[in-house]
């Protein structure tokens, strides 16, 4: 137990003196103290691969990792002096710890392996792109380069190619190099994406998770079938992606979500998970298209728009994809219900939110019944309601051939739970959404810059915008939805 200790203690002061150096000698160069933080990101990285080997005992680990995250957000939260932390750094640290959580007792070299993947790859993305590219994108609220997307993409396949020689658990890829090379490029080009679309330190804490989610998933004997559905989904995706940029019914950066999102839909649910979410996709998306002087007035003051970007692309799809992630690893018929459920849900508001703009009607605040301008979120009008339910209806119709629930309680739980979704949607909407009042021409607006100034908010908080209202009353729609499957089934 000595030399464990031994190894924790000294870990603990190489990284703390290593942020200190930094904070007090170097600090004054940006450039430098830049290299000197990615250094130190590589050394954090190795010393939490070596302790796999060092440390045997899993709980620990979990134990230590946990009160490092903890400290690491009290420093944060304190500002403690010379001790700047970044989100990076408890990202790294909070992923670390979910990895041992899930992996650390039997698969730890899956822990090691995405852990370095996220060390080396994105420390190279950094590096070279800031020292060699000048032409950068912007998806996220983080300035990218592509000469470092193009790195990171380049590490990871390299690394990837070289799991099977050195490791066992995946020994099965050794024997056939052209699987290796597809695994490679596949896992490598969507590890890219999520490092290109994660702002402010997240892609620390997407990055190793979703590698080693993957990389579970290849110890499953259908690792041949889950590669060609994913290279399939690369090209339906491709096409679907480019047509929807084209058509403007997605941002450059929703285009880039939505080829992620879809792959993985594709890739690991096929036809019967695709179909409800590209129904509601292009159907949603057509009829945010149509056009009418309601619809042209709303779109000035309220946040929803026609052409949706990543975020909404994750607030209307990370929670379906993530259901279908737990599905694939422990099978399971209700995740499919609660993914058609919430899909139904956003979809319904979506609609309501559409056809109650585009047809000029009374429109009311869900709380005091005030006549309000249509398309304010919490606004509620018979015209939009009839439209929610018909967008429901719609989900529920593309997905019952593929359940094996029975189809009277399959409709039932679902048209139930997305109305009471989406009338939860417009609660919060009308309650805790900001809302703000533009600072000249003193209109009621849900955007926080509108005529070229900051607006002035008026109710709700800052930080809970439609896309959040939208995550929130999909989760309230799938606990209603398991509050009546209970009630049904047990």
């Amino acid at each position: 137990m000595s030399y464990e200790v031994l190894f924790i203690v000294s870990s603990i002061i190489v990284l703390i003196g290593g942020l200190l150096f930094i904070n007090i000698v170097i600090n004054k160069t940006k450039i430098q103290a830049e290299i000197f933080r990615k250094f130190l990101h590589i050394v954090a990285g190795l010393i939490s691969i070596l302790a796999l080997s060092v440390v045997k005992n899993e709980y620990i680990l979990v134990i230590i990792s946990f009160f490092i995250t903890l400290l690491l957000l009290i420093i944060k939260h304190k500002k403690v002096k010379y001790l700047e932390i970044t989100n990076g750094m408890i990202s790294f640290s909070f992923a670390y710890t979910i990895l041992l959580i899930f992996f650390g007792n039997i698969y730890r070299e899956i822990v090691g392996i995405s852990i370095f993947i996220l060390t080396i790859s994105d420390s190279a993305a950094a590096i070279l792109g800031s020292s060699l590219s000048t032409n950068n994108y912007n998806i996220s609220g983080d300035k990218k380069s592509f000469i470092g997307s193009f790195s990171f993409f380049i590490s990871t396949f390299l690394l990837l190619l070289l799991v099977p020689v050195y490791t066992h658990i995946f020994s099965v890829l050794t024997y056939d190099l052209t699987l290796n090379v597809v695994v490679a490029f596949v896992l490598s080009l969507q590890l890219t994406l999520i490092e290109a679309i994660s702002g402010k330190g997240y892609d620390n804490f997407f990055i190793p998770l979703y590698a080693a989610y993957f990389l579970f998933l290849l110890i499953n004997p259908v690792n041949t079938l889950l590669i060609d559905y994913m290279l399939i989904g690369i090209v339906l995706s491709t096409i679907v992606v480019l047509l929807s940029i084209k058509a403007r019914f997605l941002t450059i950066s929703g285009g880039v979500a939505t080829f992620l999102l879809a792959n993985i839909i594709f890739g690991l649910g096929g036809i019967k998970w695709t179909v409800p979410i590209l129904t509601f996709f292009v159907l949603s998306s057509l009829l945010s298209k149509m056009k009418s002087n309601n619809k042209e007035k709303a779109e000035l003051y309220y946040e929803k728009t026609g052409v949706r970007d990543y975020k909404q692309v994750f607030a209307n799809g990370g929670i379906p994809g993530i259901l279908l992630m737990l599905n694939t690893v422990k099978p399971d018929e209700l995740f499919f219900l609660m993914y058609i459920v919430f899909l139904a849900t956003v979809c319904s508001d979506t609609w309501s939110t559409e056809i109650g703009t585009f047809i000029k009607t009374n429109t009311y605040n869900v709380i005091n019944f005030k006549l309000i301008p249509p398309g304010m979120s919490g606004g509620i009008s018979f015209i939009g309601t009839i439209g929610g339910i018909t967008g429901s209806i719609v989900i529920t119709l593309v997905s019952f051939s593929f359940t094996s629930y029975n189809l009277f309680y399959f409709f039932l739980i679902i048209l139930i739970s997305s109305f009471l979704g989406n009338i939860s949607d417009s609660i919060l909407g009308a309650t805790i959404q900001g809302g703000y009042n533009c600072s000249i021409c003193n209109k009621s607006t849900e955007r926080r810059d509108h005529c070229g100034k900051p607006s002035i908010i008026t109710k709700g908080y800052k930080l809970i915008t439609n896309d959040i209202v939208n995550l929130f009353a999909g989760f309230l729609s799938i606990f209603y939805s398991l509050i009546i499957y209970y009630l049904i089934f047990i």
